[in-house]
């Protein structure tokens, strides 16, 4: 029996039937990698919006997540590739530095 790669984030199954008996076959996952298109960002005073691609395999899992209050995940889970939007409150003081964690 032959099994082609499996390129997906998932483990699959199927069954092989020989006369009347059965065989289950499971596969294992293809590792999850995930690339983001840009790594670091600038916003204006007045807040606003930052989108990130995030680049992974159908069946992957992620979250997102913050490290200040005046910055939040618009969607901060997901399956697969997808855009990950990220919020900023309007800055009234001087220069400020957050983490995103995808």
């Amino acid at each position: 029996m032959t099994v082609d790669e499996n390129a997906i984030g998932r483990s699959r199954n199927g069954t092989v039937t020989l006369n009347d008996v059965v065989m289950t076959v499971t596969q294992e996952a293809a590792p999850c990698r995930f690339e983001l298109n840009r790594t670091t960002a600038a916003v204006p005073h007045s807040g606003g919006s930052v989108s990130v691609g995030l680049t992974t395999l159908e069946g992957c899992e992620w979250t997102s997540t913050v490290s200040a209050n005046w910055l939040r995940t618009v969607n901060a889970a997901g399956s697969g590739s997808a855009t990950v939007m990220f919020e900023f409150e309007p800055n009234v003081g001087g220069e400020r530095v957050a983490d995103a964690f995808v």
